[in-house]
């Protein structure tokens, strides 16, 4: 399998668990309306971040003082403090403006100080600043009072430092309570993702299999994510159409027939024990995958499709490289015979050949000094260069 392929089987499976993705967040966010859970799940995370461990307290208190402000108290229905009060009217986001300026008028009138404690009064001579930090110190809860007295003392006189000092404290604790949801949520998604896989038969393991095995399946499953990449920016805008449309129009081993319910019963019946362990694998694998979400799996299959555009061509170039007539190969080769170049004449073939073959022919500088002693004279015994050279 070239890498193209490969690249084509991941694709595929990130297309599959993509559209998969896009259906059970669907779900997810009606069990969500229905429930109405994020209110309260927003609702337990202030109680967390008013709780008093050391004293053991819970934080229910100061949250239902901050829920009664008018600020807070406009963004949903009934009073949070009424018996009987239901809790899927809670409101599913707070902002933190709203938030502080609820919990700062709220502690500064006195309502966060524990029902036993003496009343608490401020003068009105003081700056509010001023007044707040006073009136926070008669807070019996540690962490409110801690953070309402340090935002006033960081702030040094400026009440919008003061507000934008609790207002990253809330922040903060948000983030937390983010967390908290999203885990929640990837452990609902997952349960809905294993119901689905073994519902709708999305084996990951036996969809690559096909994949890896059909070219035909492979380049339909690849052109329905073309469509996709090139008809969405992003993920959300994916979820406008129908998910189920695209794998219509292939032919992935996805759902339940007579053949595959057969299969199974025959892989369970005969207690194929590896068979069974590669089965329930496979629907592991995509509820585990589905939890990533659809914006992971709508980045991976950009990626991917990036990837292959760019190593397809290459492996092309290569198989029409390998087309060409190799040496050893059987078949005719065309040879084509150069002619010898002409024979020099025989006045250039002599000069050529005595320079060429003779190592002790030089040039007439060169020769007379070989012939020549220190002093410039011919040597004795020796024919002069002249009559050397037509010896030769």
């Amino acid at each position: 399998m070239q890498v193209s392929d490969s690249l084509e089987v991941g694709i595929g499976l990130s297309f599959i668990f993509f559209l998969s993705s896009l259906v059970l967040t669907s779900v997810h966010e009606m069990i969500e309306t229905v429930l109405k859970a994020r209110g309260s799940n927003l609702y337990n995370g202030i109680m967390e971040m008013f709780s008093d461990p050391a004293k053991g307290k819970d934080g229910l208190q100061e949250a239902k003082a901050v829920y009664q402000h008018p600020l807070i108290r406009g963004l949903m229905r009934g009073d949070v403090a009424q018996p009987g009060f239901n809790m899927k009217d809670l409101p599913s986001y707070l902002p933190s403006r709203n938030f502080v300026l609820a919990l700062m008028d709220q502690a500064a009138q006195g309502k966060l100080a524990a029902p036993d404690a003496m009343a608490r009064t401020a003068p009105t001579s003081l700056q509010p600043l001023q007044q707040l930090r006073m009136m926070a110190e008669g807070i019996a809860n540690d962490q409110v009072r801690g953070a309402l007295v340090q935002a006033v003392d960081v702030a040094n006189g400026d009440i919008a430092a003061a507000q934008d000092h609790l207002e990253k404290w809330f922040d903060g604790a948000m983030d937390r309570v983010s967390g908290w949801y999203k885990r929640r949520s990837q452990r609902i998604i997952f349960g809905l993702g294993l119901v689905m896989a073994v519902a709708l038969n999305v084996n990951t393991l036996t969809i690559a299999d096909s994949l890896s095995k059909s070219a035909s399946l492979r380049q339909a499953v690849v052109a329905q994510a073309e469509d996709a990449a090139k008809n969405c920016t992003t993920a959300a805008d994916c979820s406008k159409a129908d998910p189920t449309t695209a794998l219509d129009k292939t032919s992935v081993p996805i759902g339940w027939n007579d053949a595959r319910l057969t299969t199974v019963k025959d892989v369970v019946c005969q207690s194929h024990i590896m068979d069974i362990i590669l089965i329930v694998a496979g629907f592991l694998l995509t509820a585990f995958a589905v939890t990533l979400g659809a914006p992971f799996w709508f980045d991976v299959l950009n990626r991917l499709m990036v990837i292959r555009a760019t190593v397809k061509p290459t492996e092309k170039s290569k198989d029409e490289a390998s087309q060409d007539p190799q040496p050893g190969s059987s078949g005719t080769v065309a040879v084509t015979v150069v002619p010898p170049p002409p024979a020099p004449d025989s006045a250039a073939s002599g000069a050529v050949g005595q320079i060429d073959t003779n190592i002790y022919l030089a040039p007439p500088t060169a020769v007379e000094r070989l012939f020549e002693d220190d002093e410039g004279e011919p040597k004795e015994g020796w024919p002069a260069p002249g009559a050397a050279q037509g010896g030769q």
